[in-house]
């Protein structure tokens, strides 16, 4: 739509005469001031009657402060000047604590399925307080028969059992190719059984069973892998040395008539392990991700959240650990006191079951973060930070360039990061099987009780 046309009132501008004008007292008392000493303003007029701002930057600034608030949360510690360790330790608490009601709902059902497969299937919940076993009738046998724990069990055999087949493919029939490509199957193959992958295949399917996913991490473990000798230079010899485990060179073999040894006796290096990457599984209740994450989309940041006995972050990450986290540190009274499911199912139904956190009853322990960052437009090389109570042990680029992280569902179409397990059809089914079992059950108690009282 064409703007309206004032032609019309500048003509009649140009044709109205200066008429008497009467001054403004405000603007005589503002004639009366000293004049300023500097003149702020945001636009300057330069030689070419062209406006030049010079407040882009600040403009500039603030868009990308909102930005990388709206990315990180509002404790990024970029946003800062000079930010320092307590202020990333306090933004990965703050990053995981962002996405607590994202995952309330689905650990909700996640509680309900791990019940159902140790056989605590009768039981109720209203909202998301927790799951009960409401009062049972006067007539009525509960029964179970627990078909889901083996369904469960005989998929987590079958895929466990499985050894994928490595085929790896030569670039062309060159000879230099064909030999790079049996190398590396056999690589691949000798990593499969290095890696431990078959236990790690089993413990993976067992969780993702009950909560419809699980998480592989891959982390470098300095105490394995293949076996190597180091050398250093000595300066005495000119030359390289067998390094000791204190670093330093061993001397040189002593000379014939000298007490320390033999002559021509060679000194043994100090032999280590080169480390190699492994593997560990993660729950769905020791991972949060950012908002934009589904089976398509991958995070563009991770948040790992996991419980450890205090003497093993000690063990870890040094004894600065136990002087910061000696007011961070809790004690595990419950075997089902996890870090989201605060009061366990099987306390409240009178259960005393076994679980995953068993050997930390009574145990002083930690909450060890650990966050990964995608590379972005603020951080090019990504983040990789851990930190144990209050102390930061680690922060810097991802040490790959990528996320060492890897999600792993049970096959379930859900296209949610966080997907409805398959078990989720089965609870129907069992109830039924578990109901008719009862009323068999209760039947048949009525038929022997009528029988005895005939006979009787």
């Amino acid at each position: 739509m064409a703007l309206p046309d004032n032609a019309f009132q500048q003509k009649q501008l140009q044709n109205v005469g200066p008429g008497p004008q009467n001054q403004d007292p405000i603007e005589a008392l503002f004639q009366e001031l000293p004049p300023p000493l500097s003149d702020e303003r945001t636009v300057r007029i330069t030689e070419g009657q062209e406006e030049e701002r010079f407040d882009t930057g600040l403009q500039l600034d603030y868009v990308t402060r909102q930005a990388m608030g709206s990315m990180y949360g509002d404790a990024f510690p970029l946003l800062k000047e000079q930010p320092g360790e307590e202020d990333w330790v306090r933004w990965g608490e703050a990053l995981w604590d962002r996405h607590a009601s994202q995952v309330t709902h689905r650990l909700h059902i996640v509680e309900r399925n791990r019940l159902f497969r140790m056989g605590v299937q009768w039981i109720s919940s209203l909202g998301t307080v927790g799951w009960r076993e409401p009062p049972k009738p006067r007539d009525a046998a509960r029964v179970v028969d627990n078909v889901i724990q083996a369904a469960l069990n005989q998929r987590a055999a079958i895929i466990s059992e499985q050894r994928p087949g490595f085929k790896t493919m030569p670039v062309s029939q060159d000879p230099e190719d064909l030999k790079k490509a049996e190398a590396q199957q056999a690589a691949l193959e000798y990593q499969w059984e290095q890696q431990d992958m078959r236990d790690i295949t089993q413990e993976a399917v067992y969780w993702n069973g009950t909560d419809g996913v699980s998480f592989l991490e891959l982390y470098w473990e300095p105490d394995t892998g293949p076996w190597d000798e180091a050398f250093g230079f000595d300066e005495s010899s000119g030359g390289l040395q067998p390094l000791g485990p204190d670093g330093n060179p061993i001397p040189a073999p002593p000379i014939a008539g000298n007490p320390a040894g033999t002559p021509g006796q060679e000194p043994e290096p100090f032999r280590f392990q080169l480390g190699d990457i492994k593997s560990k599984v993660r729950r769905i209740e020791q991972v949060r991700v950012s908002s934009n994450s589904n089976s398509t989309n991958k995070p563009w940041y991770w948040v790992i959240r996991d419980i450890i006995p205090l003497g093993e972050a000690v063990l870890h990450y040094g004894e600065d650990v136990a002087e910061e986290a000696h007011g961070e540190s809790t004690t595990i009274a419950s075997p089902y006191s996890d870090d989201v499911m605060r009061i366990g199912p099987a306390v409240r139904l009178g259960y005393i079951l076994p679980d995953k956190n068993e050997l930390l009853r009574e145990q002083e322990v930690v909450a060890r973060y650990t966050v990964y960052c995608e590379p972005s437009q603020y951080l090019p090389r990504g983040v990789m930070q851990i930190h144990v109570g209050k102390k930061l042990v680690y922060h810097g680029p991802l040490l790959v360039g990528h996320v060492p992280m890897v999600r792993w569902t049970d096959g379930s179409t859900d296209p949610a990061f966080y997907p409805a397990p398959i078990m989720d059809d089965w609870i129907d089914s069992q109830m039924r099987i578990n109901q008719v079992i009862g009323q068999a059950s209760v039947s048949q108690l009525r038929d022997a009780s009528r029988w005895y009282d005939d006979t009787d």
